[in-house]
This record gives C-alpha cells, sequence and structure tokens, in this order.
C-alpha cells in the first residue's frame, strides 16, 4: 500500500471515529436515555386517577421503566406536588381548567386523556333530579385537594349548597362506596369514568340510584367547561334493563389529562 493510500485510509478511519464520538456526545446530552424510575401522582383507591395510574405503570413496565404510583387526595394534591421540585413525582393527572402557564409556568401538558363525567348516587328508594333535594343531607364529597370535592362544590354552590347547609363527607373511592352502602352517606358524588372501579360497583348496585339531572342543560351554560351526557337505558346491562331509563349524569369536558414536570432529561424524553 503506497504512502498516499495510508494516508486516506486514516483519514477515512478518524473521521469515523469523530462521527461516532459527536454522535454518542449528542445522544448521551442532548437526547437523554429514558430514566429508570419515574412517580405519578394519583389519587384514591377506586378513583379514576388511581385506575390510570396502573395502566400506566403496566405500559412504562414494558418499556422497561418502574413507574411508581404514588396515592394523592386526587387533581389539586397532584397540582400541588407537580410545582414542588422536591416532592419526588415527575407525573400527575390533573383536572382541566385547573391550571395554566400562568398558574404553573414550569409543567406542561402530556395531553387530554379522556372526557370524565361525575356521577351522584343515591340509595334506589329515593328518586333525586335536582340538587336542591341534597340539602341537609350527608354528601360523600372527597377530601379537599381532590378532583370530586372540587366538582362537588362547584355544582352545589348553585343550590346554596355548602357545609352549613349539608354534611360534607371526605369519603372518596372505595370509601365513598363503602360509606353509602352501609348508611354513613345519604348520597356520594364521584367524578371517573364507567370503568373506574368505584364508579362500576355503584352502577350495577341494585340498591343504589343514579341521579338524573333534570337541568343538565342549564347546567352546561353555567358552566361552560361541561357537557351534558346522556346514558341510554339498558348501556349497562339489557336485561333487565340498567339504567331502567335515559339518565342524564353531567360531564367535564377536557376534564382528565397528565401534567408533567419539565426537568430537562425528562422533557427531552418524553418527545421521543
Amino acid at each position: 500500500m503506497s504512502k498516499w493510500m495510508r494516508a486516506g485510509v486514516i483519514q477515512v478511519i478518524a473521521a469515523l471515529v469523530a462521527v461516532t464520538a459527536l454522535s454518542w456526545l449528542a445522544l448521551e446530552y442532548f437526547v437523554p436515555t429514558p430514566p429508570g424510575t419515574v412517580t405519578i401522582a394519583t389519587g384514591g383507591n377506586g378513583t379514576t386517577f388511581q385506575h390510570f395510574g396502573e395502566q400506566y405503570r403496566k405500559r412504562f413496565a414494558r418499556a422497561g421503566v418502574n413507574l411508581i404510583v404514588r396515592q394523592t387526595a386526587g387533581a389539586l394534591d397532584n397540582l400541588a406536588l407537580l410545582k414542588d421540585p422536591n416532592s419526588g413525582a415527575q407525573i400527575g393527572f390533573v383536572r382541566g381548567g385547573l391550571a395554566n402557564s400562568g398558574v404553573a409556568p414550569n409543567l406542561s401538558s402530556m395531553g387530554l386523556i379522556s372526557d370524565v363525567p361525575f356521577w351522584i348516587f343515591s340509595p334506589s328508594s329515593e328518586s333525586l333530579d335536582g340538587l336542591a333535594q341534597l340539602r341537609g343531607k350527608r354528601i360523600a364529597v372527597g377530601p379537599e385537594g381532590s378532583a370530586a370535592r372540587y366538582t362537588a362544590e362547584r355544582l352545589l354552590s348553585k343550590a346554596n349548597i355548602d357545609e352549613k347547609t349539608a354534611t360534607l363527607l371526605l369519603f372518596a373511592g372505595d370509601a365513598a362506596v363503602k360509606a353509602l352502602m352501609d348508611g354513613r352517606a345519604d348520597v356520594a358524588l364521584l367524578v371517573g369514568g364507567s370503568d373506574a372501579p368505584s364508579v362500576a360497583k355503584l352502577l350495577t348496585n341494585p340498591k343504589l340510584r343514579l341521579m338524573n339531572f333534570s337541568t343538565a342543560d342549564a347546567l352546561t351554560r353555567v358552566f361552560p367547561d361541561m357537557v351534558k351526557l346522556v346514558l341510554p337505558k339498558g348501556v349497562i346491562e339489557v336485561d333487565p334493563p340498567n339504567p331502567p331509563e335515559d339518565i342524564t349524569p353531567g360531564q367535564r369536558r377536557r376534564s382528565s389529562f397528565a401534567i408533567i414536570c419539565t426537568p430537562p432529561s425528562f422533557s427531552s424524553w418524553r418527545r421521543q
């Protein structure tokens, strides 16, 4: 091999080494690898947030990432955790309308997950179709910091119902189901999809009745972030039909989405 040929080969090898090194540096510093462990802030047992968290835990595991599902009081609690850089939570579920760039400038949305209905259940012996009928009752609305509590207080305020005119109980999710079943609560307000464990238990229980909002159209005018939802007769069980007639629970639009803290390494990974 001539001197010129050897020099050319050396130059090619040197170029390949340089390209490889630069590529490695770019991948290492500008496109970080996924973290090995991530913590997601969800909600209490039986809630939609906790249900979604478990589903995501399985998906993350398939990608080789250990997702720690952290139970919380709910949406407002999750937002506070995500805003705190020392909380240890990188992802959380939050209801639409609770945060924006002004309230949480260091957080960003990963997008809408689903529209989540709210439901009001009572014993089947009592037919409810208006918020005013809840005055004086023991209502399971969830703990402070939960989306259920936030939704309940917004709704009940329009019927002049608060802690002075009703008993607002802290039960949420499975605890709300149990309180309603054993008589410690007269009414339970839950926020979540029909596949959430706590909601599914109540929808299929013949001893309980789902409230039919006769003022659903008015509520969508009062609360622009809500849309009307009709649960058709027999959609849960065909024979015997459950519900026995068309029911109109409320539904929040853009109500459930994930928010992620934005340390550079995690933000870069989520966009891949």
